[in-house]
């Protein structure tokens, strides 16, 4: 449950973004956030009380840390609306430039150089491949896409 919703101050659409990411966070892991807490009343009470989001495994790559981010940021203003997620590179796998300038200028936000840089290293230094995507219904290759090598 979202923190402005445990908290009765609103339950809008960014509430339900909250609500993607703890749950790719019960697929990455098998448990739901703050499983440590033995009763869903326990559950509320901390995230009530709390100034941090749900930990995010360090096993996660970078990519998808950043979208997991971007979905639990604890203000719901803060949080990326679902126009901006699905241009996010998680969704897209698209790890060139373009993305992130597009995101920029779309939605007014800054993308740093170096973030775009590391990814793009990442991608010359053999950690991230192409990946090849047959489309079954025309048998057409593309090359758009990327996985950790």
């Amino acid at each position: 449950m979202a923190p402005e919703t445990v908290k009765k101050l609103e339950n809008t659409r960014y509430s339900d973004i909250w609500s993607l990411g703890c749950t790719i966070l019960e697929m990455l892991q098998g448990v739901p956030p703050w499983n440590k807490y033995q009763n869903p009343l326990s559950v509320l009470n901390h995230i009530y009380k709390s100034e941090n989001p749900p930990e995010i495994p360090n096993f996660v790559s970078p990519v998808l840390k950043d979208f997991l981010e971007k979905c639990l940021a604890m203000d719901p203003k803060d949080r990326w609306n679902i126009y901006m997620l699905k241009k996010h590179t998680f969704v897209t796998g698209d790890f060139s430039e373009n993305i992130y300038k597009t995101i920029s200028e779309e939605f007014s936000l800054h993308v740093d150089d170096k973030s775009i840089s590391n990814i793009n290293n990442n991608i010359k230094a053999g950690y991230i491949k192409k990946k090849k995507l047959r489309n079954v219904d025309n048998n057409k290759t593309f090359n758009n896409s990327y996985e950790d090598a």
